[in-house]
């Protein structure tokens, strides 16, 4: 899985997957940070990523648009040298700590300062981070942590709608309902709902992968089907599907880039 925290930091070399448009990862490989350009922390907020060993000027691109593979245990940038992935829910490897240690005010709080940052950006920037935040925090990706996913996520869209329109961010220490205008005149409505159908996705597919693994492991050896068995009876997901073929034209256009670099290949075939 992608990770969708979008501070994640990523080193030179490393594997990571560049969303060429909304819902379409591809891999790609850091060249460098491009440190002109961090926030307040010193993060940086760019890197010069590239898509094979010819393309020698390599493209710069937001960290908005970078995804870091989940790993069982996220290393430190600069020690570590291992690519093992494995799959993970929405909230990032890298803030489940902070999740599992402090309250959903404190989490708020942090919200709101993130979302001030969030506003100055340029418009296309701007919607790529709260859509970022939106997935990460949406009930459907945190079936572990739902109860405090559902709060946070409806504060988020409460806060986004009130930034929107202008006004001011509800205080994070105060105790209120939280709402936020259903209007389908609102700006952010058609994207809400669209991001959301994207994240039953997620959460269908997600849920049906553990559904089938607990299936197989249950069943007695003699009687688990062969890796080459047909499946029987239809499974109508088109819209899933089509995802999937867009994925898979872009990685066998990536794997073509690579040349003789087999390892590389195994590596994204693999994922």
């Amino acid at each position: 899985r992608l990770d969708q925290d979008y501070k994640n930091l990523f080193r030179a070399d490393e594997w990571v997957g560049y969303e060429v448009e909304e819902g379409t990862v591809i891999f790609a490989k850091v060249v460098l940070p491009v440190m002109e350009d961090c926030d307040e922390n010193g993060r940086p907020m760019w890197y010069v990523i590239c898509f094979s060993k010819e393309d020698e000027e390599g493209k710069k691109v937001s960290v908005l648009e970078m995804y870091k593979f989940i790993r069982g245990k996220v290393p430190s940038v600069e020690t570590s040298d291992s690519q093992e992935l494995e799959v993970a829910e929405g909230i990032g490897r890298s803030v489940q700590h902070v999740v599992q240690e402090s309250s959903a005010r404190d989490i708020k709080r942090e919200l709101c300062k993130e979302l001030k940052r969030i506003w100055q950006l340029p418009e296309e920037e701007r919607n790529r981070a709260v859509r970022r935040l939106y997935l990460m925090w949406h009930p459907d990706k945190n079936p572990n942590r739902i109860h405090l996913a559902d709060d946070v996520f409806k504060y988020l869209k409460c806060q986004v709608e009130r930034l929107q329109e202008g006004l001011a961010l509800l205080d994070p220490d105060e105790d209120r309902s939280v709402t936020f205008p259903t209007n389908r005149g609102s700006y952010w409505h058609d994207t809400f709902k669209r991001w959301h159908s994207t994240a039953q996705q997620h959460s269908a597919s997600s849920q049906s992968e553990r559904r089938s693994r607990r299936q197989h492991r249950s069943r007695p050896a003699e009687e688990r089907p062969d890796f080459w068995d047909t499946p029987t009876g239809p499974v109508p997901e088109p819209e899933e599907a089509k995802r999937w073929l867009r994925q898979a034209e872009a990685d066998f256009l990536s794997l073509l880039s690579l040349g003789n670099r087999y390892d590389c290949a195994c590596f994204m075939a693999h994922q």
